[in-house]
């Protein structure tokens, strides 16, 4: 099974534009949670201890910050992504 990717962000984060067009770029579909809007989203990141933004979490796996290399990565191992 295909682990789904998630990515919480804020709006005016310019790394959190990056990650997401190069999400799209990568034709990986995602869901996006904005943490200036969801306090869910908000919990989430206090609970595993991550302070900013943006974070990508894949499965079971997490990437801080926007890391083009982290995320290929773990994108090839886990099969998520559908074309480059």
């Amino acid at each position: 099974m295909v682990p789904e990717v998630t990515i919480y962000v804020d709006p005016t984060c310019p790394h959190c534009q990056r990650l997401k067009e190069f999400l799209q770029r990568k034709r990986v579909p995602f869901y996006e949670h904005d943490v200036t809007r969801d306090v869910h989203a908000q919990q989430y990141l206090q609970e595993h201890g991550f302070e900013g933004v943006p974070i990508t979490r894949v499965g079971d796996q997490h990437v801080v910050g926007y890391n083009e290399a982290k995320l290929n990565e773990i994108l090839k191992t886990s099969e998520v992504a559908t074309s480059a």
